[in-house]
């Protein structure tokens, strides 16, 4: 058996754990992205959108890679 050191893994905290990025001011999501993580909060059966929509919205917009739009169980790629 292998000594405890070896069995537990570093995760990095999720993102509502996670303290601001330092660096850069704050910005508003603009109307475009506010409506695809309201489209997204939608197909997650939420009416409002959280903390991981917007951040996903935000990311799509600003060039990121390929992000996963979710829909109950299943995860389906996003096209661009």
């Amino acid at each position: 058996m292998l000594p405890m050191d070896h069995m537990t893994r570093t995760r990095s905290k999720p993102p509502w754990e996670q303290a601001p990025p330092r660096s850069t001011r704050p910005a508003k999501l603009s109307p475009k992205e506010k409506k695809q993580a309201a489209a997204r909060a939608r197909l997650a059966g939420r009416r409002y959108p959280n903390l991981v929509d917007n951040l996903v919205a935000a990311a799509a917009s600003h060039g990121s890679r390929r992000l996963p739009v979710t829909r109950g169980r299943r995860t389906l790629a996003r096209s661009r």
